[in-house]
């Protein structure tokens, strides 16, 4: 079980990590949530999206690149506000 202190720094990252998602556009958000959270292939989501697996592939990759950035601007800042 971890510790509270640990417990409180795993609520922070996460929150850092919901602001990180919000800021993204809509399209990045709503495709990341299918293939990270709904754990969609993508064949299915470009079944829904009218899209290639391909240009899928490469749209998560750089999604997934500025959700990367997004967090690491909010963690050195050390808030979400």
């Amino acid at each position: 079980m971890d510790s509270p202190e640990q417990q409180g720094m795993q609520r922070e990252l996460l929150e850092i990590l919901r602001y990180s998602m919000a800021m993204l556009n809509s399209e990045c958000r709503e495709l990341l949530r299918m293939r990270y959270f709904d754990e969609l292939p993508y064949k299915e989501i470009g079944r829904l999206l009218g899209a290639s697996e391909n240009t899928l592939t490469v749209r998560a990759k750089r999604c997934l690149g500025e959700l990367t950035a997004n967090y690491y601007k909010l963690l050195r800042r050390g808030d979400t506000q």
